[in-house]
């Protein structure tokens, strides 16, 4: 079967997305960001308020690092979890 016209537009449209998806994934990988955030930083990772991260926190929605008296979250666990919200 031969792609139609509009299937092999997508097709470039779709290679072109994962190219720029790559690309971003490099640059945050260069950029040598924290592996661990806190409250204000995750919370502007997330683009929510420091309240709403604090509610998720004291509802468990989320999970936290404790260094001594210091919470801290994952990078790589907030973007887990926000990857599992999605609908």
């Amino acid at each position: 079967m031969v792609p139609t016209e509009n299937e092999t537009e997508l097709r470039k449209i779709l290679s072109e997305m994962v190219t720029c998806l790559n690309e971003i994934k490099q640059a945050s990988t260069e950029k040598n960001e924290p592996d661990f955030l806190t409250v204000r930083e995750a919370s502007k990772y997330l683009n929510v308020s420091d309240s709403l991260l604090r509610k998720w926190l004291f509802k468990n929605q989320i999970k936290p690092y404790r260094f001594g008296r210091c919470i801290r979250f994952s990078r790589k666990d907030l973007g887990q979890w926000v990857n599992n919200m999605a609908i």
